[in-house]
């Protein structure tokens, strides 16, 4: 089901919904103990928050990555 929706968020035409479903699944991933996934999804919501021109949310998806201590490596 994720993998549908996140596939979706590329032809979709609101992309401000797509970010906020992408951070959100990011976060229940994350909360699920799958950190790779959501850095993944976290990547993905960082690009729509750019072409919005939302740099309050890129920050707040940059912090989100970086902050995870070793479970998230940074490269």
């Amino acid at each position: 089901m994720l993998q549908n929706r996140v596939a979706i968020t590329e032809v979709n035409k609101n992309p401000a919904e797509d970010l906020k479903y992408l951070v959100f699944s990011g976060e229940i991933s994350e909360n699920m103990g799958n950190f790779t996934k959501a850095k993944a999804l976290y990547k993905q919501a960082i690009s729509i928050a750019q072409k919005l021109e939302d740099s309050k949310q890129q920050s707040l998806l940059v912090y989100k990555i970086n902050s995870q201590n070793p479970r998230f490596p940074t490269s």
